[in-house]
């Protein structure tokens, strides 16, 4: 797990959050701009005719402002948003599930969704929660790895070893990012549980009495959408970034 300082405040949230994974439950609401009651799409965007790849539909969708691009699915859509004060979020998520799903989307949602984030300035809340490893460390095939920074990197892991979630940092920057801006990706988890596992004993301990942010190690179970891994892995392979 990423090692980062937090504090109180913090703690609290992530573990609000970090219930709200086990309980795979959000609150339903509208992805609807407040003030103009239209869809929160970026203005800077351009999307053009869809490709066929294999079986599966994509489209392209290019951002000047942050210079990448990328082919996502055609049943997904994409919206801006923020997370704060100047932490721009790019959220992409199947047209199916945009409805019902809350934005900005943090990647501690619930694992029940697949969801692209493009983060191009980073941001101040806490990591996912998993066994994971560092690319550096990770013998398996990661879409696009030679544009990525493989100690920063990590790919997360189910028990049977599939990749549900990548958090991947460019290895360059590219224009209009800071440093620390990322691109984090899950993919839906079914028939999910979860174990933990006690920091010192090793022993299995309850999910109420757990307490990944003290040492104990948290365990996903179940197997990856195999739609939604294609569809994640092709956006992931096709993404450009622009230095």
């Amino acid at each position: 797990m990423l090692n980062f300082s937090i504090n109180r405040f913090n703690k609290l949230v992530f573990s609000c959050l970090f219930a709200l994974i086990l309980t795979a439950c959000t609150d339903s609401q509208n992805t609807v701009d407040e003030n103009t009651g239209a869809d929160p799409t970026l203005s800077e965007t351009e999307i053009t005719a869809s490709e066929e790849v294999g079986d599966l539909d994509f489209r392209t969708f290019a951002n000047q402002e942050y210079s990448f691009s990328t082919e996502i699915p055609e049943a997904w859509t994409e919206s801006t948003n923020q997370l704060g004060e100047g932490l721009p979020v790019i959220n992409f998520v199947p047209q199916s599930k945009a409805a019902e799903t809350d934005l900005p989307i943090s990647m501690q949602t619930a694992t029940s969704l697949s969801h692209i984030d493009v983060h191009p300035k980073g941001h101040d809340s806490g990591y996912p929660i998993g066994k994971n490893h560092r690319l550096a460390l990770y013998e398996g095939t990661v879409p696009a790895s030679s544009i990525w920074d493989h100690e920063r990197s990590r790919v997360y892991v189910l028990g049977n070893g599939e990749v549900w979630a990548y958090l991947l940092y460019p290895k360059s920057t590219p224009t209009g990012w800071e440093e620390d801006g990322f691109i984090f990706a899950q993919i839906a988890i079914e028939n999910f549980s979860s174990e933990c596992f006690d920091d010192i004993t090793n022993q299995s301990k309850s999910m109420e009495k757990c307490k990944p942010l003290e040492g104990d190690e948290v365990l996903y179970y179940g197997r990856v959408n195999a739609e939604d891994q294609a569809y994640v892995k092709h956006a992931l392979q096709s993404l450009e970034l622009r230095s």
